[in-house]
């Protein structure tokens, strides 16, 4: 069998020891992040599980053809038949193997040739839909994560994915919007070092939430019945099984004391995690990135501007 020249960024992938990384599950009804699936469809190329092509044009979402794809390499490879990869799984850790031994022998691995798919108006895809073309993307009926995440917070039997990926590009400068002025810690400032202690919460990190939220949420007060109340613009409806009433939350002690609740159940949810990650699920509960709010609160904790403040603001 003649192979064709591997493109430049599968040259120097194969090369790696895990050429092969996906952050999230990919399959029907997965997850399926595009950068993960374009991944998954280079290494599938490789392998000659799809063609050579697609090293260059990788898809970016899951086809009939790719599906068939995966489970034709889950087949030769003794596993699990089922079309779904996942993080660390044995699928992965398979492709990783397979990628390795093509490096050292520069010839593909695959043990058989599948039969080509066959697309008529008698297939149809999850939902029930019929289709006639293999390269008809498959409804991925991707988990509602922001809905799971709060499942998951309100109840610990319950499990979420909260993993989130870095995001070179969130920018954590301070906005024009910004008034510093407004900054409500020094007025809670007992309050929260004596809540995140009980909490097991960096003070520090409460501190950075409250002062942006008070500096750069300053808004609310120029209208009546926001959503969310300050000084850590807890949403008043979203999280009332928490325990805090609407008006609960209009007094500066059990906010703070319902915010570092918040932040602990979701810290406790992400072992390990950055102050910049835990600041971002905070701010946008089903974020899938590290967000410009969860930079600005890391670069705070390092600034410390509520240390400039003299006394309790009049």
């Amino acid at each position: 069998m003649s192979i064709a020249p591997l493109s430049k960024e599968m040259q120097l992938r194969v090369g790696l020891a895990n050429p092969f990384e996906i952050n999230y599950e990919i399959g029907d009804g997965r997850y399926n992040d595009e950068d993960d699936i374009a991944g998954l469809d280079r290494a599938l190329s490789t392998l000659t599980y799809r063609p050579f092509e697609k090293q260059e044009d990788p898809d970016r979402f899951i086809t009939r053809d790719m599906d068939v794809a995966i489970r034709n390499f889950q087949k030769d490879n003794n596993l699990k038949t089922d079309g779904w990869l996942k993080p660390g799984g044995e699928t992965q850790l398979a492709l990783n193997e397979q990628m390795v031994k093509y490096a050292s022998q520069n010839q593909p691995v695959r043990k058989s040739t599948p039969k080509p798919q066959q697309t008529d108006n008698s297939q149809t895809d999850a939902t029930g839909r019929r289709v006639s073309d293999a390269n008809v993307a498959i409804p991925t009926r991707k988990p509602d994560t922001e809905r799971e995440r709060k499942a998951a917070i309100l109840d610990d039997n319950k499990k979420a994915p909260f993993h989130i990926l870095p995001n070179p590009k969130a920018n954590g400068k301070e906005p024009l919007h910004a008034w510093n002025f407004w900054s409500e810690v020094k007025e809670n400032e007992r309050t929260i070092e004596a809540e995140a202690k009980k909490a097991g919460v960096d003070p520090d990190f409460v501190k950075a939430i409250v002062h942006l939220e008070t500096t750069q949420g300053w808004y609310d007060r120029l209208k009546l019945g926001n959503k969310t109340i300050r000084p850590m613009n807890v949403h008043a409806e979203e999280w009332k099984d928490l325990g805090y009433s609407r008006e609960d939350l209009k007094v500066s002690e059990k906010n703070v004391q319902a915010g570092i609740r918040l932040i602990s159940k979701i810290q406790n949810r992400m072992p390990g995690a950055s102050s910049e990650e835990i600041a971002s699920v905070y701010n946008s509960l089903g974020t899938r990135k590290v967000t410009d709010y969860g930079t600005r609160v890391k670069k705070l904790m390092q600034e410390k501007p509520w240390e400039k403040q003299n006394g309790k603001k009049k």
